[in-house]
């Protein structure tokens, strides 16, 4: 039943991806990054040190959210956590209105692939194995997310 769930997910999130326009030019209009883009200007963290006052905007259920937390606990990155929902911002004036969100100090990363690309590298000391984490956010995260709540994103 898993592969069937995971192939009809996978597949409806190309569809989804072939045919929509969802991923914006970035930044958006409030400065941050948009899906699948690197928040600009660059990151500077240089090791898990420079992760100080992580906040993570989320939904408790959220597989993204899930995958960021665990990532976060499993390296020891400190953080916090604060309830946000999916189609709301996480404050007035801000653009991007899905779920997680993470800010580090002044710098607010949105997407759990971009999230993930940038705090895992430093928080583990080994580079990203991108190939395995696109598998896991583009075909197993919407698969979880149809089974569990009937819909994608």
């Amino acid at each position: 039943h898993f592969e069937v769930v995971l192939s009809q997910g996978a597949l409806l999130f190309h569809r989804l991806v072939q045919h929509s326009s969802f991923v914006s030019a970035m930044p958006l209009a409030d400065g941050t990054n948009d899906e699948k883009e690197d928040p600009q200007p660059a990151l500077e963290w240089k090791s898990k040190d420079d992760l100080k006052d992580v906040v993570l905007y989320q939904a408790v259920l959220s597989p993204p959210c899930v995958k960021i937390r665990c990532h976060l606990i499993h390296y020891g990155v400190a953080f916090t956590t604060k309830p946000a929902s999916a189609g709301k911002p996480i404050k007035p004036g801000a653009n991007y209105k899905k779920v997680p969100v993470m800010t580090v100090g002044k710098r607010t990363v949105n997407d759990s692939y971009v999230i993930v690309k940038h705090v895992v590298p430093i928080a583990s000391g080994q580079p990203l194995n991108e190939e395995w984490e696109q598998k896991i956010t583009y075909k197993l995260q919407p698969s979880i997310e149809m089974e569990c709540f009937g819909n994608v994103g």
